[in-house]
């Protein structure tokens, strides 16, 4: 994703997002790769700093904040729209 992509083909972009670690241990225990392999499919995405850059909307997806309540406001908010 680009900016230009952004402006030509999207209207928003919601980004959902979750530490590092809490990701490393979802793949593991998804897909059961070594840390070294996580870390090499990682490193082929954009940063977390590159994604939010684009973002109009973040949901933050690790263990300590609900997810639900999060799309629920954003859903109401794109509603009143």
């Amino acid at each position: 994703i680009n900016a230009a992509a952004k402006q030509e083909f999207l209207d928003k972009i919601l980004v959902v997002t979750a530490s590092l670690a809490v990701r490393m241990k979802r793949i593991r225990r998804r897909d059961e790769r070594s840390d070294e392999e996580i870390r090499a499919i990682i490193a082929r995405q954009l940063s977390d700093e590159e994604r939010l850059s684009f973002a109009d909307f973040v949901i933050d997806n690790d263990e300590n904040t609900a997810v639900l309540p999060q799309v629920l406001a954003l859903y109401a908010s794109l509603k009143a729209v």
